[in-house]
């Protein structure tokens, strides 16, 4: 339902009121792990005697929230495109179930992917790891570097239910842990591995269980 248009609803209308609630939950799960690298970003200026040190940590942080916007635009796309097919194929409605088992299985795998430690990595520390300094392209790193990371959480969100709370919930936990306890990548495996487990048998119990 969370890609369906309600009656009289344009596409327009429809899409806004998913990138609202896109935006809101996106700042809700990734406010409290991005939060100690703004303000990181905040004192770096300040020490450099930056003008206006506030506003750039403000546009800093806008930026990587719009990074997550233009990946919830392709989620949105994709969902949409994914539900009028299942509304026009009995049979492909059919196999979603197994579809998104596999999505469940991808997101685990994409944990133990090197360029999800190496995103990883650099959004736990409080330095940049790219070469930009300036507040716009500081926020388009941290955000990308946010995405690669958060990806397998956020796709295994999609796949098991993004409307549902605690799979919100798990999901924003599951972030905060790996950016700000001790020993993320351990965490990494642990979620990685419990979402392969997860997904394939899904993928086996609608395959051969019981029509």
């Amino acid at each position: 339902m969370t890609w369906m248009r309600m009656p009289g609803q344009g596409w327009a209308v429809s899409g806004s009121m998913f990138m609202a609630m896109w935006a809101a939950m996106m700042t809700a799960m990734m406010l409290p792990s991005s939060l100690p690298v703004v303000l990181a970003f905040h004192r770096d200026l300040k020490a450099r005697r930056y003008n206006r040190p506030t506003a750039a940590a403000l546009l800093m942080y806008a930026v990587y929230t719009l990074v997550w916007c233009v990946v919830g635009a392709g989620v949105y796309v994709v969902g949409v495109a994914m539900a009028e097919l299942m509304m026009r194929s009995d049979p492909l409605a059919r196999r979603m179930p197994v579809v998104f088992a596999g999505g469940v299985v991808l997101a685990g795998v994409w944990q133990f992917l090197p360029c999800t430690g190496r995103a990883l990595g650099c959004c736990r520390t409080l330095d940049s790891c790219g070469a930009s300094t300036s507040a716009f392209g500081h926020g388009v790193e941290r955000g990308i570097q946010c995405v690669t990371c958060c990806a397998g959480p956020m796709l295994a969100m999609l796949a098991m239910g993004m409307m549902n709370p605690f799979v919100i919930v798990a999901a924003g936990f599951v972030i905060a842990t790996e950016k700000l306890l001790p020993r993320p990548r351990l965490t990494s495996v642990i979620v990685g591995s419990g979402l392969v487990c997860y997904g394939v048998l899904a993928v086996l119990r609608v395959m051969w269980g019981p029509s």
